[in-house]
């Protein structure tokens, strides 16, 4: 529990301090912080450790409950799931060009981008040091003028130095980092899940707080062997489908 801290909250930030803490959180649950069947900091403690209210955590608990990332269990306290099934799927279109390739229309709508210090998991993932700077760069995707997919980048900033000082809502990030700075994607890892969207992701999909979304995690590997990026793509179940092709 050490590893969270009241200072990591960006309280001058368009981000909700409940969203802020539940991604916290959900952090320290997947770089096994926490792990299944652990008991989480309760309520009162998040909240000294945070310095918020106590609706602030109840609404980020609750965010992490309908992400299916923890449970309740009367009397007792919150404790962290199971880990889920995973399946890979495995495209290195980017998501504009799988868009254009059905005859549609896609737009993006920057949200946010700001550089941070990389945390130890993201660190370990790419390569570099802990508190190495990162690019964190959020989109909203548009199809047909249609809210579909919420998605947030991260790269480390000495592979693309300046890139959120170019616009980033013209081409797809896949192209900006290749005619900018040489960057070929070759091959990706990549794992999906369905999850409940929140208050945040709600709002800016255009759906109601609890429905289903499809969350694509995929770290896209360059030329030379190199972890580039991770993204995080929360998808419309109800605009979404699948095709998977199987080969024996």
């Amino acid at each position: 529990m050490t590893t969270l801290q009241s200072k990591m909250l960006q309280r001058e930030n368009i981000i909700p301090l409940y969203y802020q803490i539940q991604e916290l959180l959900t952090q320290q649950i997947e770089s096994g912080v926490f792990k299944p069947g652990d008991m989480i900091p309760s309520e009162n403690e998040l909240c000294k450790l945070f310095d918020v209210s106590k609706s602030t955590v109840l609404q980020a608990i609750q965010t992490l409950v309908n992400k299916r990332l923890v449970y309740r269990v009367k009397g007792k306290g919150t404790f962290v799931a199971k880990p889920k099934i995973n399946q890979n799927l495995t495209t290195l279109l980017s998501y504009s060009d799988e868009i254009l390739g059905q005859k549609k229309t896609p737009k993006n709508n920057l949200l946010y981008r700001r550089e941070a210090p990389i945390s130890e998991t993201l660190a370990n993932l790419f390569g570099v040091k802990p508190g190495s700077p990162l690019y964190i760069i959020q989109r909203l995707r548009e199809v047909d003028n249609i809210p579909t997919a919420l998605q947030t980048s991260y790269l480390p900033k000495h592979i693309c130095p300046g890139l959120i000082d170019h616009p980033l809502t013209d081409d797809s990030l896949y192209k900006t980092l290749l005619h900018r700075y040489n960057i070929e994607i070759s091959s990706a890892n990549e794992t999906l899940q369905v999850v409940k969207a929140d208050k945040y992701e709600s709002k800016h999909l255009g759906i109601k707080t609890g429905d289903p979304l499809f969350l694509i995690e995929r770290s896209s590997i360059d030329t030379t062997g190199r972890t580039v990026e991770l993204v995080k793509t929360l998808l419309r179940g109800d605009k979404t489908k699948f095709n998977i092709e199987l080969k024996k």
